[in-house]
């Protein structure tokens, strides 16, 4: 018999962190090298200043690859967890047709989940069907499931939405990606020099091209503050984001045109850590035969 464990998993999880190390590491150096430029205008009518971006770096072309590799072993580790469930579920090694009728399910709509979804985990013992259910991007909303949320559903569903979603897209072409007039969540600007002056800013969180306008800012009186020792070029950092059509499941966290903000390296951090999370929930049914973790 096949003795039931995480190791699997656990080595899946570490190839993607390995695709996303080096996505990490190309993509510093590329920005590091980069020698694209900011202009700035005045913008009078407003009592401010209109910056504009030129020479943008380009991303090499295997990066959707890296991004694509990432994310699907990312699902596979979810696979994995739910394989070596049916396992432990079972007592034995599975048959054939067990094999392949076993994965972990992720759906956003309770109906397919019940007719499609919950018989993809009918091997497993109850408690872990229940968990795994628990998890469901539908019952991102159930505050009986995850506590009071100030309106907004669980982040980890959603998370493993995007998860499937991604590896979904990459199985037929590749992730798009496109570069950000700021990384918006990386804090690398820093303080911005003028802040007191300022009456407000915006930036832009659409794909960018060559001499597209990134940013404004605005001031609260006459004269326009002198921009001519401000590293303006720091207060816009790039970064690479993913963008593909919107839908449902991406709504939370992207613009109109399906670009989801933050930058890539984030986003696929924060998947890495949510199937971590999701398997250490399942550490105890291993380990002792007891129920998985409670989800708060």
């Amino acid at each position: 018999m096949t003795i039931p464990s995480l190791d699997s998993c656990e080595s899946k999880l570490r190839w993607a962190k390995h695709h996303l190390d080096t996505l990490e590491t190309e993509l510093r150096v590329l920005l590091e090298e980069s020698t694209h430029r900011i202009t700035y205008e005045t913008d009078e009518e407003s009592l401010g200043y209109i910056f504009y971006i030129h020479d943008l770096p380009t991303a090499p072309d295997h990066w959707p690859m890296l991004i694509g590799d990432c994310v699907h072993n990312l699902r596979s580790s979810l696979d994995f967890l739910a394989y070596q469930l049916a396992i432990l579920g079972q007592n034995r090694s599975l048959t054939e047709d067990e094999s392949r009728s076993v994965s972990f399910p992720v759906f956003s709509n309770p109906g397919e989940f019940a007719k499609r979804g919950a018989k993809r985990v009918d091997l497993l013992r109850a408690s872990e069907q229940a968990r795994i259910e628990e998890l469901q991007p539908f019952n991102a909303w159930d505050t009986s499931i995850w506590g009071d949320w100030p309106n907004v559903p669980a982040v980890l569903p959603g998370t493993l939405e995007r998860i499937s979603t991604l590896d979904n897209i990459d199985k037929h072409r590749t992730i798009h990606t496109a570069f950000l007039a700021i990384d918006f969540f990386g804090g690398k600007q820093g303080k911005n020099p003028l802040e007191a002056q300022l009456r407000g800013l915006t930036t832009s969180n659409t794909p960018l091209e060559d001499g597209a306008e990134i940013g404004r800012w605005h001031f609260r009186e006459r004269p326009l503050p002198d921009l001519s020792k401000v590293d303006v070029k720091r207060q816009f950092p790039l970064g690479i984001s993913i963008q593909e059509p919107t839908s449902e499941l991406f709504m939370q966290g992207t613009t109109e045109g399906g670009l989801i903000l933050g930058t890539v390296d984030e986003l696929l951090n924060w998947m890495l850590q949510s199937v971590a999370r999701v398997i250490g929930l399942f550490i105890p049914c291993f380990a002792s035969g007891a129920p998985p973790r409670s989800l708060r």
